[in-house]
Order: structure tokens, then C-alpha cells, then sequence
């Protein structure tokens, strides 16, 4: 019986991807278009620290084109940070970046409450 009720366990998590998989969320990103004769597109960075106004060494998740001010992107539980540049044909990439934008899914339950007491009773 143990060995049955251990199954369905181990059957109901992988059904609801509970404990195995995080969830991933959408994230829709909107820009103003750059005025450049010569651009040539955007460079879409995402990291789960903070930039520090850099992208320097870090490889963008997305080339956008150059007729686009949006894009969507998928992104895990926890907290994301974004930036965008622009590149020229060239090959010249903006620098600094973008202003860098963030977002936070916390799919965590807030911590148990602790000390918890009685401190005032009235007899009725």
C-alpha cells in the first residue's frame, strides 16, 4: 500500500510539474525607435543581476530588427533585469545601454509566521 500512495505521489508531481520545473512567465518589451540612418537593429541583454550600466562580455539573448520596438521574451521565477542597444551596420554597438528595466514572479509562499503568543485574556 505504501509502495502505491509513494507512486501517486511521485505521479502527481510530474503531472503538475510541482517541485521539478519553474514556471516560466511572458514578458512583453516596448522601446522607442532610434531615428539612425544607419541602424541596423537592437540587441536584447537579460541577466538575473543587475547590469551595472554594461553589457561588455555578455552575449544578447535576442538580435531585433531595426523596424521593431518590441519583442517578448520568456522568463523564469525569480527576478530578470533587462537592457537593450542598438547597432549600426557598421557593427557599432550603443554604449552605454538602455535604461535597465526588471521584473520579479515570486511564486514562493511568504515564510511562516513566528511567535506567535497569547498576550492579553479576559475571563467571560
Amino acid at each position: 500500500m505504501k509502495k502505491v500512495i509513494f507512486l501517486l505521489v511521485i505521479w502527481l508531481f510530474l503531472l503538475t510539474g510541482v517541485g521539478f520545473a519553474q514556471q516560466t512567465w511572458t514578458v512583453n518589451l516596448e522601446w522607442d525607435r532610434n531615428t539612425e540612418s544607419d541602424l541596423a537593429g537592437y540587441r536584447l541583454y537579460a541577466s538575473r543581476t543587475t547590469f551595472n550600466n554594461s553589457v561588455e562580455g555578455l552575449t544578447p539573448i535576442q538580435d531585433i530588427p531595426a523596424t521593431d520596438t518590441t519583442t517578448t521574451h520568456q522568463v523564469p521565477e525569480g527576478i530578470t533585469y533587462f537592457v537593450l542597444t542598438a547597432y549600426d551596420l557598421s557593427g557599432n554597438e550603443s554604449n552605454p545601454p538602455s535604461n535597465e528595466v526588471s521584473i520579479n514572479f515570486d511564486n514562493n509562499a511568504p515564510r511562516t509566521p513566528v511567535l506567535l503568543h497569547i498576550n492579553e485574556w479576559s475571563k467571560d
